[in-house]
């Protein structure tokens, strides 16, 4: 009767351990998806600063991307090689998703508020010549 509780113990033990190794992690030659996030939202901005101006050459927003990756100490191909990881592990990827979603949002609705438009132009204006600059500045001085 007394080995009844032991085998369920044993069992239940054995049970816990397959799931807790059945846990998908994020590999360590990824990029982790705190920093992942943060560097998907500057990469939508640059993305989307390249198809919103017209007259951008696709020199131009070559050099977004390398800053964006550069400020964030990665390369295309890490960039690259993760997006492919996540892609194939999407709670991760919609996790993220969710989480830029709240920020972009956050940043609309600030932007939108009429009081606050003034100051929202002239940050938009200051950040995109201060941005040109900062890559003038890198690409002329190596």
């Amino acid at each position: 009767m007394k080995r009844l509780p032991i085998k369920l113990f044993f069992t239940i033990c054995l049970q816990l351990m397959l799931f807790a190794s059945c846990q998908i992690k994020t590999p360590k030659e990824i990029i982790q998806p705190d920093k992942m996030e943060t560097l998907l939202y500057d990469y939508h901005i640059v993305q989307a600063m390249g198809y919103d101006v017209s007259n951008m050459h696709e020199f131009h927003v070559k050099l977004y991307y390398d800053f964006v990756f550069k400020k964030h100490g990665v390369t295309k191909s890490l960039f690259d090689s993760s997006l492919v990881w996540y892609t194939r592990h999407p709670e991760y990827l919609a996790d993220m998703y969710s989480n830029l979603k709240e920020r972009l949002d956050y940043e609309v609705a600030i932007m939108q508020d009429e009081r606050n438009m003034e100051k929202a132009y002239f940050y938009y204006n200051k950040c995109f010549y201060l941005l040109n600059y900062v890559i003038w500045m890198l690409y002329n001085f190596q």
